[in-house]
């Protein structure tokens, strides 16, 4: 079988297992042919995901079957930022800094 058609972006694959409720679910780690795998597996004994690692630190991620109602929990609101010049980047943690100091002092 041609695992490719499975194979996510390590964002997706995040995402997925966010929602694993880890009670219920099992984590495989193994060794084959120079990748260390982490296989996880869900209550019922459905192969959700696989993280591969090679000895050269590549990832690659794969995400075979959602997990079902019971294995799964609510997902968790992400929110990403894209910061591309070193303004951009000044300015989020000048803003960054207002609002902590601004938390502080309110409690």
């Amino acid at each position: 079988m041609d695992n490719e058609i499975y194979r996510v972006e390590r964002d997706e694959y995040a995402g997925v297992v966010g929602q694993i409720n880890t009670s219920r679910a099992k984590a495989d780690v193994y060794e084959n042919d120079g990748w260390t795998i982490i296989k996880i597996v869900g209550s019922d004994g459905t192969h959700l995901t696989s993280r591969m690692i090679g000895a050269d630190g590549e990832e690659v991620y794969y995400v075979f079957n959602l997990p079902c109602d019971e294995d799964r929990l609510p997902p968790k609101k992400i929110r990403k930022i894209n910061l591309e010049t070193r303004e951009e980047v000044e300015e989020f943690f000048k803003i960054l800094g207002q609002i902590q100091k601004q938390e502080q002092e309110n409690g």
